[in-house]
């Protein structure tokens, strides 16, 4: 063999073993990414099922940390929750022009809300915000469901603490999100969001919003489009119309005028905010350069 066909030869065992040690990395990296998912689902899922609450408190702490580091803004409406509000990605978009703080934290339920409840709160939001009640009542992940009723009365005394904690400011219950909702109002959810809205009627600065109004068809499922594509959460056309009662009830108890609501239609002939003709500037009207600020 020539000098020239042994370099040849070198050159592809070299390329062939780089190539397999590029295969052999990026089949460890999956190896590896596969069992760090795997253990955080079990992770996760230990959490979800536990009823001890101090399995969040790493979480907790992460929200401490970030008030910390990045305060709120002192007019901000804190929302609190479980994964509803965690995957709620378009909060701010949402519940526009109100500056939002989400703490929202895997698979909470109504006693981890309790506990850490002091801790959630601070500092003191504009509105207080609360969604949580429904992995209490179902058997999800293998977790023990809880009566309608024990439910309930827990959400009563939670609500009446955590208006206690935040007053002046008003606290919102969002009503439960059921699998199915029942017409009759049989259903788990149902019959404790009745008993949470007939609270909120009698209770000072405890407020019901209804956010399933959009959410379900006549057959009590919800509507095409509400779930993501696991089905696990809301997809984003689920958030905005689970949203929109929330805003809207929101907007109207704060006193947010129309300009600040809502962004004027331009396209509308009938919305007195929208821009007509002589409201658009004009390039004579540009400040010239001894006028600029």
């Amino acid at each position: 063999m020539s000098d020239g066909e042994r370099t040849r030869a070198g050159r592809g065992a070299s390329a062939v073993s780089l190539g397999a040690r590029i295969g052999f990395a990026a089949l460890f990296a999956s190896v590896l990414g596969v069992v760090w998912l795997a253990v955080r689902g079990a992770d996760e899922l230990h959490r979800f099922r536990s009823d001890d609450p101090t399995v969040w408190e790493a979480d907790i702490a992460a929200f401490e940390r970030a008030a910390a580091a990045h305060p709120p803004p002192r007019d901000a409406v804190l929302v609190v929750g479980a994964s509803t509000v965690r995957f709620w990605e378009t909060a701010a978009e949402d519940l526009a022009p109100l500056s939002v703080v989400c703490r929202g934290f895997g698979g909470a339920k109504v006693g981890d809300v309790a506990h850490y409840a002091e801790r959630l709160v601070r500092p003191a939001p504009r509105a207080l915000v609360v969604s949580i009640g429904g992995n209490d009542l179902f058997d999800l992940a293998g977790s023990e469901p809880r009566s309608a009723d024990e439910v309930a009365v827990s959400l009563e005394v939670l609500l009446a603490r955590l208006r206690a904690l935040v007053a002046p400011a008003p606290v919102y219950f969002v009503s439960i999100r059921p699998p199915i909702l029942d017409p009759q109002g049989r259903d788990p959810s149902s019959q404790v969001n009745a008993r949470v809205r007939a609270f909120a009627q009698a209770t000072e600065g405890v407020e019901y919003v209804d956010a399933n109004r959009d959410l379900y068809a006549t057959s009590g499922h919800l509507r095409e489009g509400m779930r993501s594509w696991d089905r696990s959460q809301l997809s984003r056309e689920g958030y905005r119309a689970w949203s929109a009662p929330i805003r809207e009830r929101l907007v109207r108890d704060l006193g947010l005028g129309r300009d600040r609501a809502a962004p004027a239609d331009p396209d509308d002939p009938d919305d007195p905010d929208a821009p007509r003709a002589d409201d658009v500037p004009r390039a004579d009207d540009a400040p010239r350069a001894s006028e600029a600020g």
